[in-house]
């Protein structure tokens, strides 16, 4: 179980830090612009900063099982539309949905090994876990932070 966890975060991960990589394919792909092409990863980090709140709630609602179940289910579903999008818009519609488990799984896979892992185990974790999750949420915060501004007209 904790190996399933483990991969289950990981894909999280590099879910996270994927699209950079193929910004020059998806620009000649879909025939977009640089700009154009950012939203994908704009539209990915703003989704997870949105969602990220409210992975507690939700694994208290549904227990821990059941999220980390549909998260993947999802990662799945979101995946397959983002491979057959077929233009810019559509693949930034399916990062927006692919974001949801992205926000999830981290929160998630933490709790869950918080759970398995036997009781003198977790006490030196416990840090960790929490920089993990304070790591998780500036890392959008750094993202969403380094939106360039709008270029300001000049003065006549």
């Amino acid at each position: 179980m904790l190996a399933t966890v483990t991969i289950g975060m990981f894909i999280g991960v590099v879910e996270s830090a994927i699209v950079g990589v193929a910004y020059p394919a998806i620009q000649k792909d879909f025939g977009s612009t640089h700009e154009a092409v950012q939203w994908v990863t704009t539209a990915f980090r703003l989704t997870q900063g949105v969602v990220l709140p409210a992975a507690v709630w939700l694994y208290e609602r549904l227990g821990l099982r059941r999220t980390y179940l549909i998260s993947l289910a999802l990662y799945a579903v979101a995946s397959a539309l983002c491979g057959l999008s077929p233009n810019l818009g559509w693949l930034i519609g399916a990062r927006v949905i692919l974001a949801i488990p992205a926000a999830l799984t981290p929160i998630v896979c933490m709790a869950l090994i918080y759970h398995l892992m036997p009781a003198p185990a977790v006490q030196p974790l416990r840090v960790a876990l929490k920089l993990a999750a304070a790591s998780s949420a500036s890392n959008v915060t750094v993202s969403v932070s380094r939106i360039p501004p709008q270029a300001a007209p000049p003065v006549a």
